[in-house]
C-alpha cells in the first residue's frame, strides 16, 4: 500500500466507506482506520462486553440494528488480533 508519504508497510483495519479501483491504484475512504498494532485485547474484550449489554438493553429495533452492528465490528476486531 502507498500512502501520500510514500510506501506503507502496516495492516490497518478499516470501517465503512468507500473503495475506488482504477488502473493507476485504490483509493480508499474509510469511516475508521485502526492500526492492528494499536489494538489492546483487554481493552477490547470490555468493549465486547458493553456492547453485548447494550444489545440486550435495546428497547427498538432501530437501537437494536445499531448495537448488533457495533458488536459484530468489535468481534472482528477481536479476531484480528
Amino acid at each position: 500500500m502507498t500512502g501520500n508519504s510514500g510506501p506503507l508497510e502496516k495492516i490497518v483495519i478499516v470501517g465503512g466507506g468507500f473503495a475506488e479501483v482504477n488502473p493507476q491504484g485504490l483509493t480508499l475512504l474509510a469511516e475508521t482506520a485502526i492500526p492492528i498494532t494499536e489494538l489492546n485485547a483487554e481493552a477490547l474484550s470490555q468493549q465486547v462486553k458493553n456492547a453485548e449489554e447494550d444489545l440486550a438493553d435495546a428497547k427498538d429495533d432501530e437501537a437494536r440494528r445499531r448495537a448488533s452492528e457495533n458488536l459484530e465490528h468489535l468481534k472482528a476486531l477481536q479476531g484480528a488480533i
